[in-house]
């Protein structure tokens, strides 16, 4: 558990001015921020923050954040909402929005949601797009070849390529999924 305070990027303890005397007596104004001394204000006082207000509710949002998360949640819901809709029959995988975490039937995502105590109609889950093995193009190699080649491979290996696509093509199945862009709705 993180007991660390927080620290706001305007608040006082987020930076402090310094000033530095040169050898030759002029001053120069510097700022003291996470321990390290910086040219610009705004660059101490994210040194030395820890939070900074969120951009919908001023709330305290890490500061790697423009956002709280609170507000993440809620735009990521309103993301995933304005997805058009498609039932899941179970027929294909689908995965959570936002995570590499991949369902292959009804009751794997039930099973998985009864373990996690979650109930299923607030999970965020997308239909999977099938990734098929790329096909060899048949200017494959042509960076390869010496320049009065003309860029056309020789006979044997264009007739390897077009070999290796047809196999591709009679193979047919997917090597792996991804997230797609349809909400399932349950």
């Amino acid at each position: 558990m993180n007991t660390k305070p927080i620290v706001m990027f305007d608040s006082p303890e987020a930076a402090q001015p310094a000033t530095l005397t040169l050898a030759d007596g002029t001053k120069r104004q510097l700022w003291v921020g996470g321990g390290h001394v910086y040219n610009e204000e705004r660059d101490a006082r994210y040194a030395g923050c820890t939070h900074r207000p969120c951009k919908y509710c001023d709330a305290p949002a890490q500061k790697s954040w423009t956002a709280c998360d609170a507000c993440r949640a809620k735009k990521d819901r309103q993301n995933w909402e304005a997805l058009p809709g498609k039932p899941w029959y179970g027929d294909s995988p689908v995965c959570l929005w936002s995570d590499d975490r991949y369902f292959w039937c009804l009751q794997e995502f039930e099973d998985w949601a009864q373990d996690e105590c979650i109930d299923k109609s607030k999970v965020m889950l997308v239909h999977c797009e099938p990734v098929y093995a790329p096909k060899i193009e048949h200017d494959y190699a042509c960076d390869q070849l010496p320049y009065e080649a003309e860029d056309e491979l020789p006979g044997p290996i264009l007739a390897a390529i077009a070999a290796f696509n047809a196999a591709l093509d009679a193979y047919g199945k997917p090597l792996s999924w991804i997230a797609g862009n349809e909400r399932v709705e349950l």
